[in-house]
């Protein structure tokens, strides 16, 4: 068994693709882990779903790592100052991030890069699969926590950022919001309900990137 999958949701961006795999194989490399990296693109029918192609990566990937750490591209661990050493709780490492002013995005804020051992992911269901576009997914996923007696630990890792315009699509934003706060969908969804299609698998030396329609 591995030590580290990072699982990396994408679409569109290249440029920040280039310059994250070589940045993070360094970084993982230099504390001696054994890891994989996974780029999990989404086919562009629909808006961007961050969660459910998290939980792809994970669903493709479990029984083969000790930690698997979900991490936006745009987040790149400064050398010296962030650690992927694994955990045996679920541990958020986005704590001191430059697009943030060097701290950390609010105080419940487990997004950016959060690692989970195998057993926890499974105890939530995972992320929600019904939050389309931007925003509120992670909130959900502190909320799962929560409700099951799992802390998030946190880890004060420091990222630099890429920097890039955020596109808001704000009727998808105000029912994320919406489901959000009415906060039912955990129970039925995530993990146990998580559909999807891989289109294609490319490997190399570097990373595994498979293309998913979902």
């Amino acid at each position: 068994m591995k030590d580290v999958c990072i699982i990396v949701p994408y679409r569109d961006r290249q440029e920040h693709l280039s310059k994250f795999v070589p940045h993070i194989n360094e970084a993982l490399a230099s504390e001696d882990l054994t890891f994989q990296i996974l780029v999990v693109e989404q086919t562009p029918e629909k808006p961007f779903n961050r969660g459910k192609l998290l939980n792809i990566g994970f669903d493709h990937t479990r029984g083969n790592f000790k930690n698997y750490v979900f991490h936006d591209i745009d987040m790149l661990p400064i050398k010296d100052k962030a650690s992927y050493v694994t955990v045996d709780i679920p541990t958020h490492y986005a704590a001191i991030v430059e697009q943030f002013g060097w701290n950390l995005a609010y105080s419940n804020y487990v997004g950016g890069v959060i690692a989970f051992d195998e057993a926890s992911f499974s105890k939530i269901n995972g992320f929600c699969n019904e939050y389309w576009g931007w925003g509120a997914e992670d909130d959900d996923l502190f909320r799962r926590c929560n409700d099951h007696g799992i802390t998030v630990n946190r880890r004060q890792n420091m990222y630099s950022s890429l920097h890039h315009s955020r596109k808001i699509q704000h009727d998808l934003y105000e029912k994320n919001l919406k489901l959000l706060n009415s906060y039912s969908e955990w129970k039925t969804d995530g993990l146990s309900t998580l559909k999807y299609e891989i289109k294609t698998q490319v490997e190399d030396s570097s990373y595994i990137k498979m293309t998913v329609e979902i």
